[in-house]
């Protein structure tokens, strides 16, 4: 087992970990719009966003 963060539990270490993973998926789908002309291409990885953006909320919706 990895040790946790200062601060935080074994459970919030790991929810923090798979957080980092999930901004950085997003960032590289980003980076890849960036690059690309193509309307197919665009409109494939909007949707990967748009995806990865609603499973992320659901994830790490906290008690608002």
């Amino acid at each position: 087992a990895m040790p946790s963060m200062e601060g935080m539990s074994t459970e919030q270490h790991h929810q923090h970990m798979k957080y980092m993973q999930g901004m950085t998926q997003l960032q590289d789908l980003f980076k890849a719009l960036n690059k690309t002309q193509d309307k197919e291409q665009i409109k494939a990885i909007l949707g990967k966003i748009k995806a990865h953006s609603k499973k992320s909320h659901q994830q790490f919706r906290q008690d608002c």
